[in-house]
């Protein structure tokens, strides 16, 4: 939209704005379209695939089963929102009660630029997430888990008694058009501001009993959050990531080597803000020096000799003036100068969008 451009807004807008005491008609020039602001998770891969990274003013999903890298994925995109927008504080609703805040310090989030929730019922974390979401004051919020949010009438219910059917997925439905309320509420008729917080639900799998054939998984909690989400990711653990033992170390598998991370897998199942069914995978560093870090080297050389940005033919490899025997000169090359990295990668995006 061109600067100084005069809006024209129809009295009719204007009185109804005036009515309801905030902006709900504007002109449609003033939208925001597909090219949303962003928060970066601070995995190349996932950035990438998702469009930039995860989408403010939106609910993602993120799912998938046991140490699939869930968690990890929420708590790094916690530490970059912290450092890319430092005047907003993020929250971290913990449901499962199992927040490790030494694993959190070490994936880089600032403690105390991190509000931390325990609510007991799902009904208090909805209130917790639409006060929050509606305040704008959080950069960030997620929560841990979805299925891990229990009514309060099922809570209060005796072990032995049956629970209602449908009562959790109609509780989180209720949560979730609340939600969408918050982020729809225009605060600012000259700009049409919403709240920017970005809404992360993590959500475990479940098998469907009686399945005979197709994919017998699906995630607990009703359709509601699926429904509502922009973005829906769907993590799968893979290989594990061997090296040789260091001297004074003892190999953990039967080969003899040491088990120092591993690869996690991804899927953009739905993306309403760029392409979906996008995949992609990154690797995880579990122990020695390298504990909770992502192999960016691996990501970049992978995604620049897709885009062309790296050049490969053979056995050679080339990056501007630059020229690499082997795919380990490369990876030594980055290990020492890793301002490259934020190179190619820079060129890279440009290709992908």
């Amino acid at each position: 939209m061109e600067e100084n451009k005069k809006i024209d807004v129809t009295e009719v807008a204007k009185q109804l704005n005036k009515t309801f005491g905030k902006c709900v008609i504007q002109p449609a020039s003033m939208m925001k379209g597909l090219d949303l602001p962003r928060i970066s998770t601070g995995i190349i891969g996932l950035d990438i695939e998702t469009g930039g990274g995860l989408p403010k003013s939106r609910i993602v999903e993120i799912f998938g089963g046991e140490s699939s890298g869930k968690t990890y994925t929420c708590l790094s995109t916690v530490a970059h929102a912290q450092k890319s927008i430092p005047e907003k504080k993020c929250l971290w609703i913990d449901m499962e009660g199992v927040f490790d805040p030494v694993w959190a310090k070490i994936v880089g989030i600032d403690l105390d630029k991190l509000d931390l929730a325990k609510p007991e019922t799902a009904e208090e974390a909805g209130t917790i997430l639409d006060a929050g979401t509606r305040s704008n004051s959080y950069s960030v919020i997620v929560l841990d888990s979805v299925a891990a949010m229990l009514p309060k009438e099922d809570l209060d219910k005796a072990m032995g008694d049956p629970e209602r059917i449908g009562n959790r997925a109609m509780t989180n439905n209720r949560i979730v058009r609340k939600l969408q309320s918050a982020l729809n509420a225009m605060s600012d008729e000259e700009t049409g501001q919403r709240p920017e917080t970005t809404l992360i639900f993590i959500n475990q799998v479940r098998e469907e009993i009686g399945v005979m054939y197709g994919n017998p998984e699906t995630t607990p909690g009703g359709r509601g959050i699926p429904f509502a989400a922009s973005i829906r990711i769907e993590m799968r653990r893979s290989d594990l990531l061997k090296e040789k033992p260091a001297e004074g170390e003892s190999g953990q598998t039967p080969d003899g080597k040491m088990i120092v991370g591993i690869t996690l897998k991804f899927k953009t199942v739905k993306n309403k803000t760029y392409t979906p069914l996008k995949t992609g995978q990154f690797n995880l560093f579990t122990c020695r020096e390298k504990l909770g870090q992502v192999d960016h080297i691996d990501e970049i050389i992978r995604y620049g000799i897709t885009s062309g940005v790296i050049k490969h033919s053979g056995p050679s490899y080339s990056y501007g003036e630059e020229k690499f025997f082997g795919i380990e000169k490369l990876k030594e090359f980055l290990e020492t100068k890793p301002e490259y990295i934020a190179q190619i990668y820079e060129a890279v995006k440009k290709v992908y969008r």
